[in-house]
C-alpha cells in the first residue's frame, strides 16, 4: 500500500509502465540519431584530444590492437552522443516524477536536476584540458628521466581518459544527490543509512560493473569513490531533524515491542512536558497539505508500530489522511480523550 498524496491521479501501474516505456523510447531514439553525426566526426574529435593528451613531442604514441580502436570509437560516438540529449534526459526524468513527489522531494529533484549539469560539465572540461595532460606529461617526463624511451598506446590513454571521466561522474553524481538532498531538509542523522544503502548500492554496482574485467582496480576505484563521498556529506550525515517524533517504546501484554507515536493537531492542549518528550504538534494535519506531507516523511523515518492521533476532529478511518497514515504503520488509532488512559488501555487489551 502506497501514500495517496492530494495531487495524484488515480493512474494504473500499468499506465506508470507505459509512460516510462514511451519516454525510455523517446530517449533511446533521439541518442541514435544525435550519435550518427558524432560517429561520421569521431576521427577528427579523437585526433584533436589525442593531441591533447599526447605527453611528448614527438612520435610516442601507437596503436597497438585495430579491432579495439574500432569499438573505441563506437562507444566514445555513443557517449558523446548521451551527453549532447543529456538536458533532455533531465527533462524527462522531472517529467516523470514530479506528480508522485512531496513538496520538499519536488525541490530536492530540481536542485539535483540543475546543479548537476553545472558541476559536470565544469569537472569535464578541468579534466580533459588540464588535469590529464598535464599527468600524462608528468609521467612522460618521469620516464625519460629515468631513461626509458616511452611509446604509449592509443588505446589506453584513451580508456584511461574515459575510466577518469566515468569515476568522476559517479562521485559527483552521489555528492549532488546526497547534498541536495541534505539541502532541502530530505537528509538527516535520522535517515543517513537509508539513503547510505540505496545511493553507494547504485554506485557501488555501477562501478564494479563497469570494471568487471580488472578485478584489482575495480576495488580501488570504488573506494575512493565512496570515501569522497562520504567525507564531504559528512555535514549531512550530522545534520538533526527539524521535527522529529519521540516514538514511546513500551511492551504489550504479549511482550511485543510497541513503538507509539502521537501525533496531535494544533487545537491539542500544550503541555510543555509532552511537547518535549512525547507529542508531535502539526498545526491544521487535518487540512494542510504540506503539514501532512512532512507528517508522513517522519513517520516513514521514525517507523512506530503504533500511531494515536489525537485533538483531529476531521480524521476518520475513511479519510485520506487515515489511509495514507495505514500505509505508513501497522495500527493507527483516533483519541481524543486523555491519550495517557488510551495507551494503558490499549497496551492490557
Amino acid at each position: 500500500m502506497s501514500i495517496h498524496l492530494s495531487r495524484d491521479s488515480n493512474t494504473s501501474l500499468q499506465n506508470h509502465i507505459d509512460e516510462f516505456a514511451s519516454r525510455l523510447g523517446l530517449l533511446i531514439f533521439f541518442w541514435v540519431l544525435v550519435s550518427i553525426p558524432w560517429f561520421l566526426n569521431i576521427d577528427t574529435v579523437l585526433s584533436y584530444f589525442i593531441q591533447q593528451f599526447k605527453p611528448c613531442d614527438g612520435d610516442c604514441l601507437n596503436l597497438y590492437e585495430p579491432a579495439k580502436w574500432s569499438e573505441t570509437r563506437f562507444m566514445i560516438s555513443g557517449l558523446l552522443g548521451l551527453m549532447t540529449i543529456f538536458p533532455l534526459v533531465l527533462q524527462q526524468i522531472w517529467v516523470f516524477f514530479k506528480p508522485g513527489l512531496m513538496k520538499s522531494e519536488r525541490k530536492m529533484l530540481r536542485s539535483i536536476l540543475i546543479v548537476l549539469p553545472i558541476i559536470l560539465a565544469l569537472t569535464i572540461i578541468i579534466t580533459l584540458f588540464y588535469v590529464l595532460p598535464y599527468i600524462f606529461t608528468y609521467g612522460n617526463e618521469l620516464h625519460v628521466e629515468m631513461g626509458f624511451t616511452a611509446n604509449y598506446d592509443v588505446i589506453t590513454i584513451v580508456s584511461i581518459a574515459m575510466s577518469v571521466i566515468w569515476v568522476e561522474f559517479l562521485t559527483l553524481v552521489g555528492i549532488t544527490i546526497l547534498s541536495c538532498a541534505g539541502i532541502t531538509g530530505n537528509l538527516n542523522s535520522s535517515n543517513k543509512n537509508w539513503w547510505r544503502i540505496r545511493v553507494y548500492g547504485f554506485i557501488s554496482l555501477i562501478v564494479l560493473l563497469s570494471f568487471y574485467g580488472d578485478s584489482r582496480l575495480g576495488p580501488y576505484l570504488l573506494f575512493a569513490c565512496l570515501t569522497i563521498i562520504e567525507v564531504v556529506v559528512q555535514p549531512w550525515y550530522l545534520k538533526k531533524p527539524k521535527i522529529e517524533l519521540n516514538a514511546k517504546v513500551v511492551y504489550d501484554k504479549y511482550g511485543e515491542v510497541r513503538r507509539i507515536g502521537i501525533v496531535s493537531c494544533d487545537c491539542a492542549s500544550k503541555d510543555n512536558n509532552e511537547i518535549n518528550q512525547e507529542v508531535l504538534y502539526q498545526n491544521n494535519l487535518c487540512s494542510n497539505i504540506t503539514v501532512q506531507e512532512e507528517t508522513y516523511k517522519i513517520l516513514k523515518e521514525t517507523m512506530p508500530t503504533d500511531l494515536i492521533v489525537i485533538n483531529c476532529k476531521e480524521i476518520s478511518e475513511s479519510s485520506q489522511l487515515y489511509k495514507n497514515f495505514q500505509a505508513i504503520t501497522k495500527r493507527i488509532h483516533i483519541c481524543n480523550d486523555n491519550y495517557s488512559d488510551f495507551i494503558h488501555n490499549l497496551l492490557i487489551k
